[in-house]
Protein backbone atom coordinates (compact mmCIF):
# COMPACT_ATOMS: atom_id res chain seq x y z
CA UNK A 1 0.00 0.00 0.00
CA UNK A 2 1.82 3.08 -1.27
CA UNK A 3 -1.25 5.70 -0.48
CA UNK A 4 -2.31 5.57 3.58
CA UNK A 5 -5.37 7.45 2.32
CA UNK A 6 -7.03 3.99 2.16
CA UNK A 7 -6.35 3.40 5.37
CA UNK A 8 -9.38 3.65 7.87
CA UNK A 9 -7.89 6.07 10.17
CA UNK A 10 -8.70 10.04 10.07
CA UNK A 11 -5.63 12.01 8.05
CA UNK A 12 -4.42 13.89 11.51
CA UNK A 13 -3.97 10.05 12.83
CA UNK A 14 -1.55 9.07 9.83
CA UNK A 15 0.09 12.37 9.96
CA UNK A 16 1.05 12.05 13.44
CA UNK A 17 1.73 8.57 13.36
CA UNK A 18 4.51 9.27 10.17
CA UNK A 19 5.83 12.03 11.98
CA UNK A 20 5.97 10.46 15.41
CA UNK A 21 8.19 7.45 13.80
CA UNK A 22 10.58 9.90 12.24
CA UNK A 23 11.24 11.57 15.98
CA UNK A 24 10.27 9.83 19.21
CA UNK A 25 7.83 7.15 17.98
CA UNK A 26 7.97 3.56 16.83
CA UNK A 27 5.51 1.17 15.31
CA UNK A 28 6.75 -2.34 17.33
CA UNK A 29 4.58 -5.83 18.08
CA UNK A 30 4.31 -6.35 21.50
CA UNK A 31 4.91 -10.11 22.46
CA UNK A 32 1.59 -12.13 22.37
CA UNK A 33 0.30 -9.89 20.14
CA UNK A 34 -0.83 -10.04 16.41
CA UNK A 35 -1.17 -6.24 15.45
CA UNK A 36 1.64 -3.49 15.58
CA UNK A 37 1.09 -0.27 18.21
CA UNK A 38 2.08 3.01 18.07
CA UNK A 39 5.09 3.80 21.12
CA UNK A 40 5.93 7.40 21.78
CA UNK A 41 8.62 8.66 24.67
CA UNK A 42 8.21 11.88 26.04
CA UNK A 43 10.15 14.24 28.42
CA UNK A 44 8.07 14.67 31.53
CA UNK A 45 8.73 18.57 30.73
CA UNK A 46 6.73 18.14 27.52
CA UNK A 47 3.81 16.77 29.22
CA UNK A 48 1.42 19.13 27.32
CA UNK A 49 3.08 18.32 23.83
CA UNK A 50 2.60 14.11 24.81
CA UNK A 51 -1.33 14.97 25.81
CA UNK A 52 -1.98 16.53 22.45
CA UNK A 53 -0.58 13.41 20.89
CA UNK A 54 -2.56 11.12 22.93
CA UNK A 55 -5.50 13.25 22.57
CA UNK A 56 -4.85 13.21 18.50
CA UNK A 57 -4.66 9.75 18.36
CA UNK A 58 -7.66 8.67 20.26
CA UNK A 59 -8.81 6.36 17.17
CA UNK A 60 -5.73 4.39 18.34
CA UNK A 61 -5.67 4.80 21.71
CA UNK A 62 -7.68 3.28 24.67
CA UNK A 63 -7.94 4.46 28.46
CA UNK A 64 -4.04 3.03 29.77
CA UNK A 65 -2.63 4.53 26.60
CA UNK A 66 -0.55 7.69 28.56
CA UNK A 67 2.04 6.38 31.40
CA UNK A 68 4.01 8.12 33.67
CA UNK A 69 6.88 6.20 34.78
CA UNK A 70 10.51 5.97 36.15
CA UNK A 71 13.43 5.74 33.83
CA UNK A 72 15.18 3.25 36.33
CA UNK A 73 13.80 1.13 39.14
CA UNK A 74 15.82 3.55 41.81
CA UNK A 75 15.93 6.65 39.13
CA UNK A 76 14.01 9.85 40.04
CA UNK A 77 13.56 11.08 36.64
CA UNK A 78 10.20 10.48 34.92
CA UNK A 79 8.90 9.95 31.45
CA UNK A 80 5.95 9.98 29.98
CA UNK A 81 5.09 6.84 27.44
CA UNK A 82 2.42 6.57 25.22
CA UNK A 83 1.18 3.23 23.63
CA UNK A 84 -1.60 2.52 21.33
CA UNK A 85 -4.07 -0.12 21.10
CA UNK A 86 -2.68 -3.12 19.23
CA UNK A 87 -4.64 -2.62 15.74
CA UNK A 88 -4.43 -4.01 12.32
CA UNK A 89 -3.84 -0.29 10.68
CA UNK A 90 -1.34 0.03 12.71
CA UNK A 91 0.28 -3.59 11.23
CA UNK A 92 -0.39 -2.60 7.32
CA UNK A 93 1.50 1.22 8.50
CA UNK A 94 4.68 -1.23 9.71
CA UNK A 95 5.10 -3.12 6.75
CA UNK A 96 4.81 -0.25 4.51
CA UNK A 97 7.33 1.65 6.86
CA UNK A 98 9.59 -1.05 8.55
CA UNK A 99 12.07 -3.43 7.39
CA UNK A 100 13.22 -6.29 9.80
CA UNK A 101 11.45 -3.98 12.62
CA UNK A 102 13.73 -1.45 11.35
CA UNK A 103 12.19 1.75 9.48
CA UNK A 104 13.00 2.30 6.12
CA UNK A 105 13.31 5.35 4.58
CA UNK A 106 11.91 5.45 1.39
CA UNK A 107 10.21 7.72 -0.85
CA UNK A 108 7.03 5.03 -1.15
CA UNK A 109 5.85 6.24 2.23
CA UNK A 110 7.83 9.56 2.85
CA UNK A 111 5.57 11.05 0.11
CA UNK A 112 2.82 10.56 2.74
CA UNK A 113 4.28 13.06 5.06
CA UNK A 114 2.11 16.32 5.51
CA UNK A 115 2.98 19.43 6.93
CA UNK A 116 1.47 18.21 10.39
CA UNK A 117 4.04 15.04 10.09
CA UNK A 118 7.01 17.56 9.36
CA UNK A 119 6.16 20.00 12.29
CA UNK A 120 5.54 16.58 14.60
CA UNK A 121 9.28 15.75 13.33
CA UNK A 122 10.68 18.96 14.16
CA UNK A 123 8.69 19.01 17.27
CA UNK A 124 10.50 15.88 18.51
CA UNK A 125 14.18 15.91 17.19
CA UNK A 126 14.67 19.56 15.68
CA UNK A 127 16.20 21.96 17.05
CA UNK A 128 17.72 26.01 15.85
CA UNK A 129 21.32 26.15 17.17
CA UNK A 130 24.12 28.87 16.02
CA UNK A 131 22.39 31.21 17.52
CA UNK A 132 19.46 31.04 15.41
CA UNK A 133 21.43 30.99 11.51
CA UNK A 134 21.10 27.13 11.83
CA UNK A 135 18.87 24.67 12.22
CA UNK A 136 19.09 20.59 12.56
CA UNK A 137 17.24 17.60 12.83
CA UNK A 138 18.86 14.68 14.42
CA UNK A 139 18.82 11.49 12.41
CA UNK A 140 21.66 9.78 15.03
CA UNK A 141 19.53 6.60 14.41
CA UNK A 142 19.85 6.68 10.23
CA UNK A 143 22.46 5.51 8.05
CA UNK A 144 24.00 7.75 5.79
CA UNK A 145 22.08 6.25 2.75
CA UNK A 146 18.72 6.66 4.48
CA UNK A 147 19.44 10.59 5.32
CA UNK A 148 20.55 11.20 2.00
CA UNK A 149 17.29 10.08 0.82
CA UNK A 150 15.57 12.65 3.73
CA UNK A 151 17.82 15.20 1.86
CA UNK A 152 16.53 14.53 -1.24
CA UNK A 153 12.69 13.96 0.23
CA UNK A 154 13.14 18.03 1.60
CA UNK A 155 14.55 19.17 -1.74
CA UNK A 156 12.25 17.84 -4.25
CA UNK A 157 8.96 17.86 -2.48
CA UNK A 158 9.41 20.71 -0.06
CA UNK A 159 12.10 22.77 -1.89
CA UNK A 160 13.79 23.07 1.55
CA UNK A 161 17.48 22.53 0.39
CA UNK A 162 19.69 20.94 3.25
CA UNK A 163 22.51 18.86 3.52
CA UNK A 164 24.24 16.02 5.80
CA UNK A 165 26.42 16.91 9.21
CA UNK A 166 28.73 14.29 9.84
CA UNK A 167 29.04 14.00 14.27
CA UNK A 168 31.99 12.01 15.11
CA UNK A 169 31.34 10.77 18.92
CA UNK A 170 33.48 8.19 20.93
CA UNK A 171 31.62 5.06 22.45
CA UNK A 172 33.18 2.52 24.36
CA UNK A 173 36.23 3.99 22.52
CA UNK A 174 35.12 2.92 19.25
CA UNK A 175 34.61 6.77 17.35
CA UNK A 176 31.50 6.55 15.12
CA UNK A 177 29.98 8.86 11.83
CA UNK A 178 26.36 9.79 13.14
CA UNK A 179 24.54 12.14 10.60
CA UNK A 180 22.09 14.92 10.67
CA UNK A 181 20.04 17.16 8.75
CA UNK A 182 21.36 20.69 8.67
CA UNK A 183 19.25 23.83 7.47
CA UNK A 184 21.11 27.14 6.46
CA UNK A 185 19.39 30.50 7.78
CA UNK A 186 17.14 30.96 4.25
CA UNK A 187 16.19 27.43 4.39
CA UNK A 188 15.24 27.16 8.33
CA UNK A 189 13.13 30.09 7.94
CA UNK A 190 11.49 28.52 4.79
CA UNK A 191 11.04 25.36 6.98
CA UNK A 192 9.52 27.17 10.37
CA UNK A 193 6.82 28.94 7.90
CA UNK A 194 5.58 25.24 6.83
CA UNK A 195 5.62 24.07 10.61
CA UNK A 196 4.67 26.74 12.18
CA UNK A 197 1.46 26.75 12.04
CA UNK A 198 0.73 23.33 13.26
CA UNK A 199 2.58 23.94 16.41
CA UNK A 200 0.10 22.55 18.71
CA UNK A 201 0.97 23.70 22.05
CA UNK A 202 2.63 26.63 23.26
CA UNK A 203 5.41 24.77 25.12
CA UNK A 204 6.39 23.76 21.83
CA UNK A 205 6.48 27.46 20.16
CA UNK A 206 10.18 28.25 21.51
CA UNK A 207 11.37 25.73 18.85
CA UNK A 208 10.03 28.18 16.01
CA UNK A 209 11.99 31.30 17.50
CA UNK A 210 14.93 32.43 15.04
CA UNK A 211 16.21 35.21 16.57
CA UNK A 212 18.64 38.01 14.92
CA UNK A 213 21.17 40.26 15.92
CA UNK A 214 19.51 43.14 13.57
CA UNK A 215 16.26 44.63 15.71
CA UNK A 216 14.59 45.13 12.76
CA UNK A 217 15.14 41.69 10.89
CA UNK A 218 13.96 40.48 14.34
CA UNK A 219 10.36 42.60 14.25
CA UNK A 220 10.20 41.34 10.77
CA UNK A 221 10.28 37.82 11.92
CA UNK A 222 7.85 38.22 15.34
CA UNK A 223 5.39 39.70 12.78
CA UNK A 224 5.64 36.86 10.44
CA UNK A 225 5.42 33.99 13.01
CA UNK A 226 2.47 35.88 15.11
CA UNK A 227 0.82 35.36 11.26
CA UNK A 228 1.41 32.23 11.43
CA UNK A 229 1.51 30.26 14.92
CA UNK A 230 -2.35 28.54 15.92
CA UNK A 231 -2.72 31.06 18.61
CA UNK A 232 -2.04 34.80 18.29
CA UNK A 233 -0.28 35.78 20.96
Amino acid sequence: MKNLKNLSLSQTTISIILGSILGDGSLNFQKNYQNARLSIRQSIKHEAYLKYKANALVEISNPSSVILQHTSGSSTKQIYLYHSASLPELTEIHNLTYKKNTLDIKRKWLNNLTALSLCIWWLDHGNIISKGRQGVLCTDSFSLNSVNKLVRYLQVVWKIDTRVLVIKKTYKGKENNYYRILFNKENLEKWLKIIIPHIPVKEMWYKGIVRYNNIDLQQRWISEIKELLPEKE
